[in-house]
Formats: structure tokens, sequence, C-alpha cells
């Protein structure tokens, strides 16, 4: 097996592999102070700091009410990167949220993944939060999501296909539904909500790969520097692999999508294996 993993891996270096893999269109790590500025309006917002072009500069995640409100600080801490914090959710059932705001150039087949937990006993964040998408002047559900504790919960959801082929900008955002707190109680102004990795990522017809060499399975971000997500796996585990063919990290796969931490792996190339199919991985 591991002779058959280095000839898969030498042929890939040969041939320049290029799997077919989801874009990341907007993405928010936390992980450069540069990004984090108050717009016109005094908000405290966070640029994207990966993602396409167009998202650059304009697509931002912020902490919103009927008016600013936001009282945000940096957690240098959790995981490899930055994550960010928003406490002041008192009295804020469905009314207070976190919302992202980008645009997919046309991207299609649209997903959301992104890490989310409370600040801890001391701060706790409210409990319950619904994900919704914008469409016109209403709000569409997406999930529902409930937090127990301050470990992070690694999500991913699949985007309306209304959204595919859009040029128009889109919102998403996480809306408290109630004042409980995680842990009970009520939450009160100190509590705190941590989000990390927020990545949005489509099928890009202007950065589509050979058809000849496309693959079934999608890894992305690509590079990667803390989570990456893999798609499409018909196996009942995905294996990465440094480059001299030893297993680096696995995870089991469900209902053909599997979440990889690669934080903890030092930078350079590795290959992530779903059954028949390798696809290069760059992790910085």
């Amino acid at each position: 097996m591991k002779r058959k993993l280095l000839s898969v891996i030498a042929l890939v270096l040969m041939l320049g592999f290029a799997a077919q893999a989801q874009t990341v269109l907007a993405g928010w790590s936390f992980n450069d102070t540069a990004n984090f500025v108050r717009d016109k309006k005094g908000a405290m917002v966070y640029y994207a700091d990966t993602g396409i072009v167009e998202n650059y500069n304009g697509t931002f995640i912020a902490a919103m009410d009927t008016a600013p409100w936001s009282s945000v600080t940096f957690n240098p801490i959790e995981y490899k990167n930055d994550a960010v914090k928003y406490s002041g959710w008192n009295n804020g059932a469905n009314a207070k949220y976190v919302s992202i705001k980008f645009v997919t150039a046309e991207a299609t087949d649209l997903t959301l993944a992104y890490k989310i937990s409370s600040g801890g006993s001391n701060s706790p964040a409210p409990a319950n939060w619904k994900v919704q998408i914008e469409e016109g002047d209403n709000w569409t559900d997406l999930e529902t999501v409930t937090l127990t504790n301050n470990n992070y919960q690694t999500r991913k959801i699949s985007l309306p296909a209304s959204f595919n082929n859009s040029t128009d900008n889109i919102v998403i955002r996480w809306i408290m539904t109630s004042n409980d707190a995680v842990g009970g109680g009520v939450v009160d102004a100190n509590g705190v909500l941590k989000m990390d990795s927020v990545m949005v990522a489509g099928n890009n017809p202007v950065a589509a790969p050979d058809a000849d060499i496309a693959a079934e399975v999608s890894v992305y971000p690509n590079p990667a520097t803390d989570m990456v997500y893999v798609d499409g796996a018909d196996a009942e585990t995905v294996s990465v692999y440094n480059m001299s063919g030893l297993v680096a990290k696995q995870a089991i796969v469900e209902n053909k999508a599997a979440v990889i931490e690669v934080s903890d792996l030092a930078a350079g190339i590795y290959f992530v294996q779903a059954g028949d199919n390798v696809t290069k991985l760059i992790v910085e």
C-alpha cells in the first residue's frame, strides 16, 4: 500500500496534478489585525482575508443590531489562527446577530463552513442560534445551532441552489433566538460568542480546472492553514499522507464528507486520499 501511494505521489508531482476542488470565494481566518476596522457607520467589521479578488475590501463579517453595538476583541489563543469574539448579547433574542456579506462571481454548488463556540463558563454565549440567508426582504433558515459548552463546533452546510450563478451581494447571518445562556440562566453583556474559519466556497466557472484531470472529490480550502473540508469521498475514512507516504492525519467520512484539522501539521505538500482518489494539499 505504501509503495502504491508513493507511486501515486510521484505521478502527481510529475504531472502537476490539479484536482477539481471548490474555490474559496470568501474566507475569514482572523489572522490579520489590519483587516479589523470600523466602517462608515461606526460598526466594527473584519474584511475577508482570503477568497476571490471580488471579495477583498468590501466583504466583511460583523456583529449587528438595529444600531451598532458590537464589542469585539481578538482571541490569539484558540487554534493556530486567531478567532473573533463578540460580546454584548444581553436582551438580544431575535435581534442581535453576526453577519457576513460576499459575492460568488456566478459560482455554483455553494457551501458555508465555520467554527462556533461559547466563550466559557465565566462568559457563556447565547445557547440558541439560527443561520439564515437573505432572500429579498426575507430571511430563509439554513440551520439551527445549539451551543452546549465552550468547545468549537465545526459545521458545514450547503446553500440553496437559487443562489447559484448569482452576481448580487449575498448576506448570511447567525441570529440568537433566545436569551438563554450556555449552561443555563440568562445571557448577560459579558457573554462571549467565538467564531473562526468562516469559509464560503463553490465551483467557480472562471477558475474551473481541466475536465480531463478533474477529480470527483473536492478538498478545500487549498492551500490550507486550519481546517480542510472533503466532499464526495466514497470511502469510510480519509487519510492525509506526507511526502514520505506516511499517514499524518485521518478522519471518518459521514455522508461522503469529512473535516480534517491541519493546524498542527508542518507547512508543506501533503496528499489527501479518499478511496482511489488522491488530491494534492498544500499546508501553509
